[in-house]
């Protein structure tokens, strides 16, 4: 890390959270999935759901499956915050 990373990070000791909504990080997959349904249950919206679709070598689609959500279907609503990850295969 860069010393102006460290200063920053230095400097938030002590202090409380000021975001009305801040991010939270999470070491298990479950409890993202808890969290995110509790959240999404709250929206009055409605739900709009995503099939997961899969081509391929079926050996590797199984291990995408397994690494990437237990779920087969995405159910969205408007005003979901929403947080796109895509792994870099060249790193």
């Amino acid at each position: 890390m860069s010393d102006d990373v460290i200063s920053q990070l230095n400097n938030r000791i002590g202090k409380g959270i000021t975001h009305k909504d801040p991010i939270k990080l999470y070491t298990h997959n479950v409890d993202v999935d808890r969290i995110n349904l509790t959240e999404l249950d709250e929206l009055d919206t409605d739900e709009v759901s995503y099939e997961m679709k899969a081509h391929g070598d079926s050996r590797f689609v199984k291990i995408l499956k397994n690494q990437i959500s237990p779920f087969d279907i995405l159910t969205l609503k408007i005003g979901a915050k929403v947080i796109f990850v895509k792994n870099n295969p060249v790193k």
